[in-house]
């Protein structure tokens, strides 16, 4: 073996050596990036959820509170401008109509063990 073959075997050797660090650089920042943008995201997220749980509640409160109000608003308007007559009829056909629904929701029930 002469003098080239040895120092082009020794630049090949060094060259693949640079590779291999350049390669394990990378890796290694990759996984820093990584795990730097799972920290940030766990942050943002903890820092985020109180507020998102707000905003649900609040808008879940707005929805329960304007559905009970158009219903009673509705329902007390009609009662109030109904004959005697019709409201009788309407609250005894209510009252059989809820019987009804209990007595066929008894039969689905399952027998207690």
């Amino acid at each position: 073996m002469n003098t080239s073959d040895h120092a082009s075997d020794h630049d090949l050797a060094a060259a693949d050596q640079a590779e291999q660090t350049q390669q394990a650089a990378s890796h290694s920042s990759f996984s820093s990036a990584f795990q730097a943008g799972c920290n940030d995201a766990r942050e943002r997220a903890r820092a985020t959820a109180p507020k998102v749980k707000q905003a649900a509640a609040q808008a879940a409160y707005e929805a329960s509170y304007s559905l009970a109000f158009g219903a009673m608003f509705a329902s007390t308007l009609v009662r109030e401008f109904l004959p005697r007559a019709l409201k009788s009829g309407l609250t005894k056909g209510a009252a059989a109509g809820r019987n009804a629904a209990r007595s066929a929701a008894d039969q689905w029930q399952p027998a207690p063990s």
